[in-house]
């Protein structure tokens, strides 16, 4: 343990506060950056800016918070909501986790622009299995007949479902042989001049 993170748990361990850490010894030092009550969102507005990072965070015993990786976990949350319990939440919050989420912790500082797109991801995904719950299809059941009308029924907004659909055939989900149509620039049909 690096003097600074040793340093952090004395002062700690002598102001009371070692209820808040969940493990302190002379090996482990783990502190989460969630603020209490709100599950790893943002600080509350009458919190000092920087201050919540000043103890770990500038003095390198924590990673700097990634406040998009914090928004899409709240987020992922709420929209897990959106799904009445089962299977479907059940594969939506694997995929995100297991899938979007890892990859975001690959990245140093998620930028808006992966935060939008996995925010997207998420959201065609639930509107894809609540269609298929509409159509009485299950995931295992999918075929390539479902995947076609899908994707004839509704915006191309609809082709990001393929995101969805390659994480779950790598997942075994769904049969392995099934396929999206890619939308492909300029394909649209034009608007006569009159």
């Amino acid at each position: 343990m690096s003097p600074s993170m040793l340093a952090i748990a004395r002062v700690l361990r002598h102001i009371g506060a070692a209820g808040m850490v969940p493990r302190i010894d002379r090996t482990v030092l783990t502190v989460a950056h969630a603020v209490p009550g709100q599950a790893g969102g943002p600080a509350p507005a009458t919190h000092a800016p920087g201050r919540r990072n000043f103890c770990g965070c500038e003095h390198g015993a924590l990673p700097r918070r990634d406040e998009n990786l914090a928004r899409f976990t709240t987020w992922t949350h709420q929209a897990l909501a959106r799904l009445p319990e089962g299977e479907h939440r059940d594969v939506v919050r694997r995929f995100s986790h297991w899938h979007l989420l890892r990859r975001m912790h690959g990245i140093e500082q998620v930028s808006n622009g992966t935060y939008l797109r996995s925010k997207q991801t998420v959201t065609v995904a639930i509107d894809f299995l609540t269609w298929l719950d509409d159509r009485e299809t299950t995931l295992q059941a999918l075929a390539q007949a479902d995947l076609h009308a899908w994707q004839a029924g509704g915006p191309t907004t609809r082709e990001i479902a393929s995101r969805f659909l390659a994480w779950a055939i790598k997942t075994k989900l769904v049969d392995p042989q099934l396929r999206m149509q890619p939308h492909r620039r300029g394909t649209s049909p034009t608007m006569s001049a009159h």
